[in-house]
């Protein structure tokens, strides 16, 4: 993982303050210059091209703000619906699939029987003009699958991971293909190559109007003592805030927002939700990956953007990069730093 070179190729482009719903409206110093402490709150934010994180730079981006209702953005949308799954006839997990998001985002709920829980992200990716599909479980190893729908008609997501136990690289891959008004399949292939191993696999999907309850499995691997317990590091984000940009007299409030752990998935997600202003909203799931030893975070929002995000907790703050896209189609790398400073959280934006 790249992060992005010496501290001098990096510009703020945006501080957000982050204040705890209800308490008082302390000023902040932000980690170097803050644009809109020099300039009007609006202006600051205006000058700052394609940056979607809470919507910011919204206005600027291309297609408008629904561009999620365009085709290229509903192409997994038979996927979504009420499904009961089996497994050669036996009937094995429920697993709702719903759209957020003004359409912009797929969110699967996996409930499997006398296993553990998961939930899914899936949203077409302008950048890198796939689709991208991120997976957390109460199991404590997630990953992301990338992918795109194939002219037959079927939805194929791959990913090279590293394997839990023997180290090596593999590949898994998964098809979606519907089959007829109220069935999907959904197949896996498993390769790993370095010792000849390939095993393949396949549910069953049944779209019903109502599903059965499902008791939810649950995992110790996120909590203290627990192989992944450095998901623990991000719960000094959990809370109910008021999200600004700016600082003193310049502050301007985009939203607010609620970061939770989900218990569900046996605290192994921190999920944001955030409502700003006019229609925008915005969803950020962070999480830790003990495979490859790195935090993660996904940003989506209404406004057809996705953020993929990746990085480590340096003296106490969590550091991650990645690319940010821009208005003409290409994009920047970003280094987004997260720190709690008393009741505010600062969560600063720079680009290379």
């Amino acid at each position: 993982m790249s992060r992005g070179g010496r501290a001098a190729l990096w510009s703020v482009s945006a501080s957000l303050v982050v204040g705890l719903a209800g308490c008082s409206d302390s000023a902040v110093s932000p980690i170097g210059p803050d644009l809109a402490a020099t300039r009007s709150s609006a202006a600051a934010l205006a000058a700052i091209p394609g940056v979607p994180i809470y919507g910011i730079g919204r206005s600027q981006l291309p297609d408008g703000p629904r561009r999620c209702t365009t085709p290229r953005f509903q192409q997994f949308d038979f996927w979504r619906g009420f499904w009961s799954v089996s497994v050669g006839g036996a009937f094995a997990a429920v697993n709702p699939v719903t759209s957020r998001l003004d359409g912009c985002v797929l969110e699967e709920h996996w409930t499997p029987v006398g296993g553990l829980p998961g939930r899914s992200l899936s949203s077409y990716d302008e950048l890198s003009q796939e689709w991208r599909q991120t997976w957390v479980t109460a199991g404590g190893r997630p990953f992301r699958l990338h992918g795109n729908l194939r002219p037959d008609g079927v939805m194929e997501m791959s990913s090279v991971r590293i394997h839990w136990y023997f180290g090596y690289h593999y590949i898994d891959t998964y098809t979606w293909t519907k089959v007829g008004a109220n069935g999907l399949v959904q197949a896996s292939k498993f390769d790993l190559p370095e010792i000849d191993l390939h095993l393949s696999g396949a549910l069953d999907y049944t779209r019903k109007d109502q599903l059965p309850t499902v008791a939810l499995g649950q995992g110790d691997r996120c909590k203290s003592g627990g192989d992944t317990e450095e998901t623990r590091n991000l719960d000094f984000m959990v809370g109910n805030w008021s999200v600004e940009a700016g600082s003193g007299d310049a502050r301007q409030v985009l939203g607010r927002s609620t970061i939770v752990v989900d218990h569900s998935l046996s605290d192994c997600l921190v999920e944001e939700t955030f409502t700003g202003q006019d229609v925008y909203r915005g969803l950020g799931w962070s999480y830790f990956d003990p495979i490859v030893n790195h935090y993660y975070r996904t940003y989506v929002d209404s406004g057809g953007n996705r953020i993929e995000l990746e990085g480590d907790v340096v003296d106490g703050k969590l550091v991650m990069t990645g690319l940010q896209p821009l208005p003409d189609g290409s994009a920047a790398r970003v280094r987004v730093t997260w720190e709690r400073l008393g009741a505010e959280l600062l969560q600063t934006w720079e680009r290379s």
